[in-house]
């Protein structure tokens, strides 16, 4: 009896991770977290709790995480755009890196999931939207 508690704890624990939120990283090996995004596509800059800052929604990152105006986009290759339609290629996702060149370049961060990468799209937009308050 004891066995098959164990088993179903370890199980739930298990299928608990997938529903994480996943981080972003500051750094492709190591580093410390700078956000994260949730299942719902909600970027946030801190890793626990902070201000949601944006959200990824099909493959679209918004400058609001309600509503808001399309900054960017995350192609299905992992390409970064500046721009949601059109635009140029700034950086890439791939196997859990961030790169800050669309084919070669160096890693800038990490996250687990590509839509996190709207988190680096975000963050290149803030000095712009910051000199126009």
């Amino acid at each position: 009896m004891k066995s098959i508690i164990l088993t179903i704890s370890i199980l739930l624990f298990i299928t608990s991770l997938s529903f994480a939120d996943d981080y972003i990283y500051d750094s492709p090996y190591g580093g410390k977290k700078v956000g994260k995004i949730d299942d719902d596509g909600f970027i946030y800059d801190s890793p626990y709790g902070g201000k949601k800052i944006g959200k990824v929604k099909d493959g679209m990152v918004y400058d609001s995480p309600y509503g808001g105006k399309k900054v960017g986009r995350i192609n299905e290759d992992g390409k970064l755009y500046d721009e949601p339609y059109g635009g140029k290629a700034v950086g890439r996702y791939e196997d859990g890196k961030i790169y800050d060149e669309p084919y070669s370049g160096k890693a800038i961060g990490r996250t687990e999931n590509k839509d996190g990468s709207g988190y680096f799209i975000l963050k290149d937009k803030e000095p712009e939207n910051a000199q126009k308050k």
